[in-house]
């Protein structure tokens, strides 16, 4: 799923991992950082052509499964994502095809998507990239 080797960590995220004060809160009574599965992390968006921005998220701030910052992605059977233009917009304000918005539908909540199956992620990456091309 090529859309996976597009996701990398904003700064906020790759900084708080640094930050010894954030991470103090997760150390254990020896001192070593325990629960990083319970970290959040946010991954910049993959941007198109057409001004359109896919937000893909997965940790424990998001609606994925398993619900935990894990460090391989494709250990996720379900993650979080968004269309962003000027606001939130809904895959039905795309050009994409009639069954790929009616599947996408059945997780939208007006704002997001949530516990979006990977592979209907890689469906809507493939063909909002064949349509509007990525951003380089």
């Amino acid at each position: 799923m090529e859309f996976l080797d597009k996701l990398k960590m904003d700064t906020y995220s790759v900084g708080m991992r640094k930050n010894e004060a954030y991470l103090e809160m997760y150390r254990d009574i020896y001192g070593a950082v325990k629960f990083l599965g319970k970290l959040p992390r946010i991954y910049k968006h993959i941007e198109f052509n057409n001004g359109i921005n896919l937000s893909i998220q997965a940790s424990i701030a998001h609606y994925c499964t398993p619900r935990i910052t894990l460090d391989d992605l494709k250990g996720y059977d379900t993650v979080e994502i968004a269309l962003i233009g000027s606001d939130f917009i809904s895959a039905d304000e795309l050009e994409l095809t009639d069954s790929l918005k009616e599947s996408l539908n059945e997780y939208y909540d007006n704002t997001v998507y949530g516990y979006v199956p990977v592979e209907l992620i890689d469906k809507l990456y493939t063909e909002l990239k064949l349509v509007y091309g990525l951003k380089e």
